[in-house]
């Protein structure tokens, strides 16, 4: 018989694919390093904008690479232990740190509101992160100019609400999460990673409401979670 914890075929090609971007982007990165010490690119403004161009590239192919990595994980997160945590910080790195760099590139605001009831918890808490942090990015991407995103609690849950007033998606329903399709410039792996992780901490994702004025997604994870006991989202 086989090993029921052993990674699936899905988990195995995602890792392996993570290392295989992060050997040439390590490369590359030192070649543009070099190029941003050197004199003709202050000389060059053609090569100052491929240098830029460059550096943007990279950047998207180490998220591709996270988020990769976050596939093959995402799989082994039911198993993982929980830990005490103070789930104001989780939100504050989630929302604020990681997403600094997309807020400065696309100009957009950015709020979050935690409610005086939302203290320390037990749980995942890099899971957690990863989760808010892709409904943020999400969000950053469409939103016209603001992203608000409230945490507060909700019986024995955690719910995280993250909107944006983009135009909204072309459907609500259960494929916003599932696997990623088509051949944009997107792999859309960000929502249906999102819906596994929360999945796997007991806890689950939906599309609150969309339209014209925007996305709300709702988040939801247990505030003290217990793997053996804790009952799953519904």
């Amino acid at each position: 018989m086989g090993d029921s914890n052993a990674p699936s075929l899905t988990a195995i090609m995602a890792r392996r694919l993570a290392h295989a971007l992060r050997t040439p982007v390590g490369v590359v990165d030192g070649v543009l390093s070099e190029l941003g010490r050197s004199d003709a690119i202050v000389t060059d403004p053609t090569l100052d904008s491929f240098a830029t161009l460059g550096r943007r590239s990279l950047r998207q192919l180490l998220e591709v690479a996270t988020r990769l990595d976050w596939v093959a994980r995402s799989e082994r997160v039911a198993s993982e232990a929980v830990m005490a945590l103070s789930w104001p910080e989780v939100l504050q790195r989630a929302v604020e740190d990681r997403t600094q760099g997309r807020r400065e590139r696309e100009r957009k605001r950015l709020t979050l509101v935690i409610a005086d009831d939302v203290g320390q918890g037990r749980g995942h808490r890099e899971p957690a992160e990863r989760s808010v942090f892709e409904l943020v990015d999400n969000a950053l991407r469409h939103a016209a100019t603001l992203v608000e995103v409230i945490a507060d609690v909700d019986g024995p849950w955690l719910r995280v609400r993250v909107a944006d007033d983009g135009p909204g998606l072309p459907h609500a329903d259960a494929t916003v999460f599932g696997p990623p399709q088509g051949s944009g410039p997107r792999l859309g792996i960000g929502l249906w990673l999102v819906d596994h992780l929360a999945k796997a901490m007991q806890g689950n994702v939906v599309v609150d409401r969309t339209g014209p004025g925007g996305t709300v997604m709702c988040l939801r994870v247990p505030l003290m979670a217990d793997p053996v006991e804790h009952a799953s989202a519904q």
